[in-house]
């Protein structure tokens, strides 16, 4: 991990950003990793990656946990799963 900073983070649709706490990594990340943990060295789960850099140093970056809790504390087990789809705006 290189660091750990509240960065802005645009929207799927490239029209607005929020900031986020991101960690910035020197991980070679492809596609498919995104939505995959990074781990601790004990195998914890500390964030999920969600990008790779541009450049051609190998960069990658993930959401930390804290970062995610709320949006995994509203979770309802129980509920339905989403149908999948196409992205629309």
């Amino acid at each position: 991990m290189l660091s750990v900073a509240s960065v802005p983070v645009p929207d799927i649709y490239d029209t607005s950003s929020a900031p986020r706490e991101i960690y910035a990594l020197a991980a070679d990340v492809q596609p498919g990793n995104s939505g995959g943990p990074l781990l601790d060295g004990d195998g914890g789960v500390i964030g999920v990656v969600f990008a790779r850099g541009t450049g051609t140093d190998e960069r990658g970056y993930a959401m930390t946990t804290a970062e995610l809790r709320p949006a995994l504390a509203s979770v309802d087990a129980d509920s339905p799963a989403v149908p999948p789809g196409t992205c629309t705006r």
